[in-house]
Order: structure tokens, then sequence, then C-alpha cells
């Protein structure tokens, strides 16, 4: 039986562990705001956390397994980006897609999930509320 993983009201907190050369660890607090919206907040370096509001789509590859993709507006980095995540393994793998497949970074972690979508926009987070220059 296939039970379609609930994304919508969920906060995913994750940190790579194993990543490609090119690119260092960092951690995320990701928000599904919406079924076509997400946000991602890249808490990687506390003093500089960068976050993002993306339209999304979202894949079920397999019973547990869903894959999100989305690609950044040409304003913030003209990337595309892809989250295969194992929930009953709690594993995520990344690419992110750039110019050229030489450029591409491949990075995996573990995530934990949660209902509860409370995040400190007094340290720079970014919550699902329209963002406050809108």
């Amino acid at each position: 039986m296939n039970v379609e993983i609930p994304l919508v009201g969920t906060k995913l907190t994750h940190r790579w562990t194993e990543v490609a050369e090119q690119h260092e660890p960092g951690s995320f607090v990701t928000l599904f705001c919406r079924d076509d919206t997400l946000v991602w907040n890249d808490t990687s370096n506390p003093d500089d956390v960068r976050s993002g509001r993306e339209a999304y789509v979202r894949t079920d590859l397999a019973p547990g397994i869903v894959q999100v993709s989305w690609k950044q507006s040409p304003e913030a980095d003209e990337v595309g980006v892809v989250w295969t995540l194992n929930f009953e393994t709690n594993r995520i793998h990344g690419v992110v897609m750039r110019t050229g497949a030489e450029n591409n970074e491949l990075s995996a972690g573990e995530f934990e999930q949660s209902d509860d979508m409370t995040v400190d926009i007094s340290s720079g987070l970014q919550d699902c509320a329209p963002p406050r220059w809108a």
C-alpha cells in the first residue's frame, strides 16, 4: 500500500554530512508552506543565514521516497536543486545543478521531520509568512 507522505505543514532540519569535494558541509531548515511553495534557510553560518522562497515540484518515487525540485530565480543564484527524501531511513540526497555537469554538487545526510513550523525569525530565518518587504 502506497501511503502519501504529507509535506505541507512540515519542517525538515538536515545537515549535509557527505558532500562532493567542491561543496562544504551545511545545515538547512526547510518549511513546506503549501503544495507548491517552500522556504529554505541555510543555517550553515549562523552569522550569515541565507533564505529563499521557492516554487517546488513534488514527485513520489516509491513508497516513502519523495523527490522535491525547484529552480532558483536568476536574481538569487540561478541553480536547480533536487532533494530526494527517504522517510523510512530519514536520509536526504541532494544535487545542486549548475551550468555544465562538472559543476554539479552532490551531497547526502540525515534529516528530522517535525510538524512544528516555528523558526526563530530574530536570528534571520524566514518563515512561511509573506516576505516582509513584499
